[in-house]
C-alpha cells in the first residue's frame, strides 16, 4: 500500500487514516499499523509479560550507556534539566491558569483584590508553600476567586451547593 489522498491504510484495524495517526516509520514506508493499534499491541505485550519488557529496557539502557558514556551522560543531564523546568512552580502555575483562561497578571490582580490571601480563611499560602488555587464554578467555568487548598476542597466536597453549605453551618451552630 502507499499514501493515497494523504491517508494510509492501517494494516491492523483496516481503516484509511490521516498521516498524523501513524508513526514516522509508517509514513516513510507508506504502510503499517496506526498509533492506536500499535499502542494496544504494546500494552497487550506488556500485560502478557511485564518482566520481559523491564529486562529489555534494562539491557537497552545498559547498551546505550556503554556505547557512548559521554553522550549518555549529557542526554541524562538534558532530560533532568527539562524535568526541573517542568516542575518549576512558575511554569506549573502558568499551565494551571491557562485552564481557566487567566494570565498571571489577572491571577495577581484577583489575589491583590482579596488582600493577597484566601478569600475565605485569609491564609496566604498552602501548607507546602505552593501558591493558592483558582476557584471556579463547575457549571459555568466562571472564576470566583483564589482559595487555599482546604477551602477549595471544602467547597468541592459540598459540590458547590449553597444549600449543603447552609445545612453544614446549621449543623455546626
Amino acid at each position: 500500500m502507499a499514501i493515497v489522498d494523504g491517508k494510509i491504510h492501517c494494516s491492523n484495524c483496516l481503516h484509511d487514516l490521516p498521516l498524523k495517526d501513524f508513526t514516522g516509520k509508517s509514513v516513510k514506508r507508506g504502510y503499517g499499523a496506526c498509533r492506536s493499534c500499535e499502542a494496544a499491541r504494546r500494552k497487550a505485550a506488556y500485560a502478557q509479560d511485564p518482566e520481559k519488557k523491564r529486562a529489555y529496557m534494562r539491557d537497552w539502557y545498559a547498551k546505550r550507556k556503554a556505547a557512548d558514556p559521554v553522550m549518555h551522560e549529557s542526554k541524562m543531564r538534558e532530560q533532568y534539566e527539562k524535568s526541573q523546568i517542568f516542575f518549576n512552580v512558575k511554569v506549573r502555575r502558568t499551565a494551571a491558569l491557562k485552564r481557566y483562561g487567566l494570565s498571571v497578571e489577572q491571577y495577581d490582580d484577583i489575589l491583590a483584590s482579596q488582600g493577597g490571601c484566601c478569600a475565605i480563611c485569609k491564609a496566604t499560602e498552602n501548607k507546602n508553600g505552593r501558591s493558592l488555587f483558582v476557584d471556579h464554578c463547575h457549571d459555568t467555568g466562571r472564576v470566583r476567586g483564589i482559595l487555599c487548598y482546604k477551602c477549595n476542597t471544602g467547597l468541592g466536597s459540598f459540590a458547590d451547593s449553597p444549600d449543603l453549605i447552609q445545612k453544614a453551618l446549621s449543623y455546626l451552630t
